[in-house]
């Protein structure tokens, strides 16, 4: 089977080159590699143009919505039988794809690394393990996995951390169309996985595939993020709404996104945080933009 790996790089073209080595380093080879270069200004472009053995779209920076847009739509077109999604400063070990594609059974499942930071023990995001069951929970540590398996599972029930080492098969791509574009970052992962999950398809984290990617501290206390990162959270408190509607009706999904929101705002505002009412204006804003339909790249 065709197996092409899509990765979205915006300039850091360091971390690309070492993204792009692990890949070359896999124990089952890849068939085609595809990146798509969100209009980088770092020399991205001109290494790639060096490159005899990578596919690449170069394209207005439309962030890893957009970026992942274009390279699933781009992969599936050229004919992947399994496609397998990434950012830049991702970096799969040498037997990731294999053990991934030794669970590939099935046209009808996406299959997930586990996804830990570099000290192989922490999740880059946290993990969640047996969506819809009385198991449904959230862990931290590999460890936390390995008190709940049985030692003969091989792959688990779980929503996982998607763009990240995430396997494809075009049966599902076909069915369910491509990730939304307009959310720019942060939503579009799990709206994709929302929208799969749907269809009726379920998903799975393969425990003995690991893929490497950069830990953030504060990725479970987002409000406690610097004034100069919440460009960042404008978009997940943008985009997320929508999500809410693949469990709920329209009306009450957007009643669960407000609510939600206004707990957040009143947290920051009666709890000890620095910039207060930037970050309000900033939750505002967001809310407002979600709302009316604003999406997009957005400066704030």
């Amino acid at each position: 089977m065709k197996v092409s790996a899509v990765i979205v790089t915006y300039n850091r073209l360091e971390s690309l080159k070492e993204c792009i080595n692990s890949i070359k380093n896999q124990t089952r080879k890849l068939d085609e590699i595809i990146v798509v270069n969100n209009n980088s200004a770092d020399g991205t472009l001109a290494w790639l143009n060096e490159q005899s053995d990578i596919t690449f779209i170069t394209q207005a920076n439309s962030g890893s919505a957009g970026g992942q847009y274009t390279g699933i739509k781009t992969a599936f077109e050229r004919g992947a039988d399994w496609i397998w999604c990434m950012d830049d400063d991702g970096k799969p070990v040498n037997n990731c794809l294999e053990k991934l594609m030794e669970c590939a059974f099935s046209n009808n499942i996406v299959l997930h690394p586990l996804v830990l930071s570099y000290d192989y023990q922490t999740f880059s995001f946290g993990c969640w393990l047996y969506p819809n069951t009385n198991k449904h929970k959230l862990l931290r540590t590999f460890d936390e996995v390995k008190e709940l398996i049985n030692n003969n599972e091989k792959y688990i029930p779980s929503f996982g951390t998607p763009f990240n080492g995430t396997l494809i098969p075009r049966d599902i791509v076909h069915k369910v169309g491509f990730p939304n574009k307009k959310y720019f970052i942060w939503g579009e992962e799990s709206e994709y996985m929302l929208r799969i999950n749907k269809y009726g398809f379920n998903s799975y984290i393969v425990i003995d595939s690991i893929f490497t990617h950069p830990h953030d501290p504060l990725i479970f206390t987002p409000i406690k993020f610097e004034k100069k990162n919440w460009w960042k959270l404008y978009y997940l408190f943008r985009n997320r709404r929508e999500n809410y509607y693949y469990s709920n009706t329209k009306i009450v999904g957007t009643i669960k996104y407000l609510k939600n929101n206004l707990q957040i705002i009143s947290k920051i505002l009666f709890g000890n945080y620095e910039d207060k009412f930037f970050k309000i204006r900033v939750m505002l804003l967001a809310t407002i933009h979600s709302l009316f339909g604003k999406y997009g790249k957005y400066n704030i």
